[in-house]
C-alpha cells in the first residue's frame, strides 16, 4: 500500500488564527502574514522553515478544495437552490435534426512553402550536425 497523506486543516487555520467558515481573500492575507513570519530570513529556528513547509503543503491543499467545492475545507456548504413547488414547465417541441443546418465551414488557407531563411537555418543545422560526427570519428581516429 502506498503513503496516505493525513490532512489536519484545523491545524492550518489555528496556525492562521481563523475560522474555517472565513472568505478567500481572508485566508490568502492570513497566510502571507503567518508564512511572512516563518520565513527563513526572518527566522533562524529550524523548526520553523519545517512549520512553513508544512504549512505551505496545506495551504495548497486546501486552495485545490476551494477551486474543485467551490468553499474552503471545514466551512459549510452553500444549500442547494430551493425547487419551486408549482406545476411543472411544459415540453417545448424541438424540431428534427434534418431541418437543421450547419454554418458552412470557412476553407482553410493554402500553405505557403518554406521561406529561404527556414530552409538555409535547416540546412546549415543539418551539416553542422554531420561535421561534428564526422569531426568525432576523425579526432577518434587520429587520437586528438
Amino acid at each position: 500500500m502506498g503513503n496516505v497523506l493525513k490532512l489536519d486543516f484545523s491545524q492550518l487555520y489555528a496556525q492562521l488564527d481563523i475560522e474555517p467558515g472565513c472568505s478567500l481573500d481572508e485566508f490568502r492575507r492570513a497566510y502571507r502574514r503567518r508564512i511572512g513570519t516563518l520565513h527563513p530570513d526572518r527566522s533562524t529556528l529550524p523548526e520553523e522553515a519545517d512549520l512553513a513547509s508544512e504549512l505551505n503543503m496545506l495551504y495548497e491543499h486546501a486552495i485545490d478544495f476551494h477551486k474543485r467545492f467551490g468553499r474552503l475545507p471545514g466551512a459549510a456548504p452553500s444549500p442547494a437552490p430551493a425547487v419551486a413547488d408549482g406545476p411543472a414547465l411544459p415540453l417545448q417541441r424541438v424540431a428534427p435534426m434534418e431541418s437543421v443546418r450547419a454554418a458552412p465551414v470557412p476553407a482553410l488557407p493554402e500553405p505557403q512553402p518554406p521561406s529561404r531563411y527556414r530552409r538555409t537555418l535547416w540546412l546549415l543545422i543539418v551539416l553542422a550536425i554531420i561535421g561534428s560526427i564526422l569531426w568525432d570519428s576523425f579526432a577518434w581516429r587520429l587520437g586528438l
